[in-house]
């Protein structure tokens, strides 16, 4: 199969498109009542869900033949939308999609995304980071597990949603009140995948622009990040975890490990060049030539 990237507004086939046509607007065409009912658990009608996971089955299947990718816009809150109930089916059939929310899993992202939020927000980040993940694994064909994704692929997908300024994620047309919410999640899932596929151009989207007021609510962030970049450090910063190790294997901590303050600075590091610090022992020297 062929890798690919639907970014276009139409759905793309390549075989069977009546058959796929006729089970993609039973999932995302819905009318406002409708859709009010399918996002409370209280209020989904039993047949309704019964029908659209039925439907988002075939979908899936046909998607994971490479015969067809859904476009984008079906991943966002404008217009016709796939529901939650597609979403599970999708993360939950889809051999590439359960592969690569595993991997999400390994690299920390879900518990970074919801680490520092109250128990009444984390079900609406939860949905949102599946939601994503669901857009990126049926937009494209040609994946069967994590590592078949490439940098072109993943930076269409997020410019996708960064949209033509780049990068910035808080996009009301797409998300509504909510935008705030997503870009959370877009920047830590680029965050992810960069470091997964060694890619600074991916990583680059996950940076986060401090404003006013906002350091204290990143605090819990920032201590999450540390702890993860330490436990799965990217290519880059591997000789860095390397050289912590050495160290605390001859030297005995006098109290806590400094294993979180390390942490932080591999955050650093990691917003910088590869080539400027993938070697510790030259980026260290004294006399290393300061770069603009």
């Amino acid at each position: 199969m062929e890798k690919r990237i639907n970014v276009s507004a139409e759905v793309e086939y390549e075989d069977d498109a009546d058959l796929a046509a006729s089970h993609i607007s039973p999932i995302v065409r819905f009318n406002d009542e409708m859709r009010m009912k399918l996002a409370r658990t209280d209020r989904a009608p039993a047949d309704a869900v019964k029908e659209i996971r039925h439907h988002t089955c075939q979908v899936v299947r046909v998607n994971g033949e490479g015969k067809m990718r859904l476009p984008l816009n079906y991943f966002t809150h404008l217009g016709d939308h796939v529901t939650r109930h597609s979403v599970d089916v999708i993360l939950g059939q889809s051999k590439f999609g359960c592969a690569l929310l595993e991997e999400l899993e390994k690299l920390g992202t879900e518990a970074r995304i919801t680490g520092v939020k109250v128990s009444s927000n984390v079900f609406a980040y939860k949905r949102a980071y599946r939601f994503l993940i669901a857009g990126l694994v049926m937009s494209t064909s040609g994946m069967l597990k994590p590592e078949d994704l490439d940098e072109g692929i993943v930076v269409s997908w997020l410019n996708f949603y960064a949209g033509a300024g780049g990068a910035r994620f808080n996009r009301a047309d797409l998300w509504g009140k909510r935008y705030d919410v997503f870009s959370k999640c877009l920047k830590e899932i680029a965050k992810s995948l960069g470091a997964m596929l060694g890619s600074h151009s991916i990583s680059r989207y996950g940076k986060i622009q401090r404003g006013a007021g906002q350091s204290d609510s990143r605090q819990g962030a920032a201590s999450a990040s540390a702890k993860t970049i330490m436990d799965v450090p990217p290519p880059k910063l591997k000789a860095w975890r390397e050289l912590y190790d050495r160290w605390r294997s001859e030297v005995r901590p006098v109290s806590r490990p400094p294993y979180a303050a390390v942490g932080r600075l591999l955050l650093y590091l990691d917003m910088q060049p590869d080539d400027l610090v993938c070697d510790p022992q030259r980026f260290l020297e004294p006399d290393r030539k300061r770069v603009e």
